[in-house]
């Protein structure tokens, strides 16, 4: 890779001087409003992102929460006898 020499660098200055004195104030607000919303939207794009990789990892946490809980219930049905059901008697069966 070669160096850059002094006349490159006054010759690249003297272009974006020439540039930067040919454009207006409106022009210059425009190209910042440009430049704002285009920033803008990579920003948004990018912490929506991370939100949503932070979502779906709660999401998937509370789904394993609840896989846990169903087989803590369904070991615990398994091992606890069935509870019995004591029926209350009817009128017809007092008489």
């Amino acid at each position: 890779m070669s160096k850059v020499s002094a006349p490159e660098i006054g010759s690249y200055a003297g272009g974006a001087t020439a540039i930067g004195a040919s454009l207006t104030l409106t022009q210059v607000g425009i190209l910042v409003g440009i430049v704002t919303a285009l920033l803008t939207f990579a920003l948004n794009a990018w912490y929506t992102g991370k939100k949503n990789a932070r979502e779906q990892l709660l999401v998937d946490l509370e789904l394993r929460e609840r896989e846990v809980r169903l087989a803590r219930s369904s070991r615990w049905a398994i091992n606890k006898p069935a509870p019995t059901v004591r029926r209350r008697a009817n009128r017809k069966d007092r008489t």
